[in-house]
């Protein structure tokens, strides 16, 4: 959950320093266009200024989509890891873009399923455990642990 505040922070400091160098050039840009233009008319500062503010309106929605596809693709969200609770994803290898294989652990039965878009099926109950859920685990480790068992399987 740390992870998710900390990235967070990060974004909100991002937007806010975007914010503050949008509003400097905006106001750059009416000031030079104040001098090149001798018009006493506001409706021109009015229009730049409501131009910019689109714009930068406009840039920050894109990048809230960019960052939320970007998430999305390299999958950064880390199902499971947020979740406490009895049922654990222990280790996950996606096999293509659609299909995962994970171990979870339920109560203390540990399982190898098969994860899509639309069903999840189990492919092996385990014996004995395959992996210890209480030891830290590194994603290598646990990702080498998972390659064996596939592998034994095949």
């Amino acid at each position: 959950m740390s992870y998710l505040i900390r990235q967070g922070c990060q974004l909100v400091t991002f937007f806010l320093s975007y914010w503050v160098v949008m509003v400097a050039v905006a106001n750059e840009a009416t000031e030079a266009s104040s001098d090149v233009v001798e018009n006493t008319g506001t409706d021109l500062e009015l229009g730049n200024s409501l131009l910019a503010m689109g714009a930068s309106l406009l840039i920050v929605i894109a990048l809230i989509f960019a960052m939320a596809w970007l998430a999305k693709r390299f999958n950064l969200h880390q199902p499971g890891s947020a979740i406490k609770g009895p049922i654990k994803i222990l280790a996950m290898k996606p096999l293509t873009n659609q299909v995962r294989v994970c171990i979870i652990e339920a109560g203390n039965v540990q399982l190898l399923i098969s994860l899509s878009g639309q069903n999840a099926t189990t492919l092996h109950v385990f014996d004995e455990p395959v992996i210890d859920s209480n030891a830290p685990v590194s994603e290598t480790a646990a990702n080498n642990i998972l390659a064996n068992t596939l592998r034994k399987k095949t």
